[in-house]
Formats: structure tokens, C-alpha cells, sequence
């Protein structure tokens, strides 16, 4: 199976990217709500333009940025950071890209774990048959964040099954 653009939604997007490319070269000031717009008509593209996720992740990050000092409905300047990262969408929408779609196989199992403020717990499924695991954390995770105790949540599941 492969994905692609039709070709009326690249040219509009591509059109776009073109419009925020001038405004940044010239330092327009523009609303937050429209660049968040933009930004998201162009994340919708995301997985047919290959390599994109760096450049992706530039703008979510100045569109982060934004909202935290001059909120939703504020506005700033457009700067030339903005038009490397447009003009590196635009020239991956002018190319005729198409994505194939790989289709794999039943997965043999499946772990699914989660980490609570005081616990953590694991389930694995193999073959229709599930195993079970739970164990409270010691007192130097409890403290922790969240993000923090998934990984040793993984490993002390995956060490035990």
C-alpha cells in the first residue's frame, strides 16, 4: 500500500508554506492562533514528507515558546529560524514522494507496563496467555516523575518475565 499527496492539497500547501516564508523573511508580526494553524496543516503531511520529525519538532517548540509569553491570543514577529525550517517544508512538498506502507505480522507478545506514584505493573501476553506482575517501589523511586520510573518499570518487568 502507498500513501501520498493528492496533488490540489500539496499545491495549497505548498502555497502556504511559500506565504510564511515571506512573512518571516520580513519579520511580519502575525497571531499565535494562525502560526499554530499552520503548523498543524503541515503536521498533517508529516508522514509523507520523509526526515521531517527534527524540523517538526523546531517549530512545535517555538509554537511552545509562544504561547508560554504572549499566550493564544497574542502576537509576535516572524524570525529567520521560522524560514529555514518553512522553506525545508516546502522544498520536501515540491517533491513527488510517496510512502510505502509495511504491514506486519501478529506480534507473538505484547508487554504493557505502567508506572503508578507508589507501584508498578506489567502484563505480558503471549499467545492469548497473560502473566501478571506487580511490585512497589522502593523509597528513592518514590520521589521520582513519572517519566522516570517507566524505564526501570520495563527492565524490572522484562528481567522478571
Amino acid at each position: 500500500m502507498t500513501v501520498a499527496l493528492e496533488r490540489n492539497k500539496r499545491k495549497v500547501l505548498s502555497k502556504e508554506c511559500k506565504r510564511w516564508m515571506t512573512k518571516a523573511k520580513i519579520g511580519a508580526i502575525v497571531k499565535t492562533r494562525d502560526y499554530a494553524s499552520f503548523i498543524g496543516s503541515i503536521s498533517a503531511v508529516r508522514f509523507v514528507c520523509k526526515d521531517t520529525g527534527l524540523q517538526m519538532n523546531t517549530l512545535d517548540a517555538l509554537l511552545d515558546r509562544i504561547v508560554r509569553k504572549y499566550g493564544w491570543d497574542g502576537e509576535f514577529a516572524m524570525n529567520y529560524g521560522v524560514f529555514k525550517q518553512v522553506s525545508y517544508w516546502e522544498s520536501g512538498l515540491r517533491k513527488e514522494e510517496r510512502r510505502d506502507l509495511e504491514i506486519f505480522s501478529v506480534p507473538d507478545a505484547v508487554l504493557t507496563t505502567d508506572a503508578a506514584p507508589l507501584a508498578c505493573g506489567a502484563i505480558l501476553e503471549v499467545n492469548g496467555t497473560c502473566f501478571h506482575y506487580h511490585q512497589p517501589f522502593d523509597r528513592r523511586f518514590i520521589s521520582q516523575s513519572s517519566n522516570f520510573k517507566e524505564t526501570p518499570t520495563v527492565l524490572l518487568s522484562l528481567n522478571l518475565f
